[in-house]
């Protein structure tokens, strides 16, 4: 499993739901504003980085296969970053836990 540092449907603008027109149309207007030579010197290492970014996002969501991996990915990196009491409330009021509790 690859590791995710950015989210990127945010790194591209878009929602989990976008389509692939629109990741595409998204990633175009964001290539040509973040591209190396089109800003000025002194801001080219940041820009540099969310270039490489924007395209490394793009890479991923746009091939169908890799996206069904990565949404996977990201849908477990979520769900482990949950508190754990959240999941004691919703298996305390489940109708199977209380079905369980009170056969004998």
């Amino acid at each position: 499993m690859s590791d995710i540092k950015r989210n990127y449907y945010e790194v591209l603008g878009c929602s989990k739901e976008a389509s692939p027109e629109e990741l595409k149309k998204s990633y175009q207007s964001l290539i040509l504003k973040y591209h190396p030579d089109k800003r000025t010197p002194d801001n080219k290492a940041d820009t540099e980085d969310s270039f490489h970014s924007i395209d490394t996002a793009y890479k991923i969501l746009r091939d169908p296969e890799s996206r069904k991996i990565y949404d996977a990915e990201l849908l477990q990196k979520e769900f482990s970053e949950r508190p754990l009491d959240t999941f004691g409330d919703l298996y305390l009021s489940s109708n199977c836990q209380t079905n369980w509790m009170t056969q004998k």
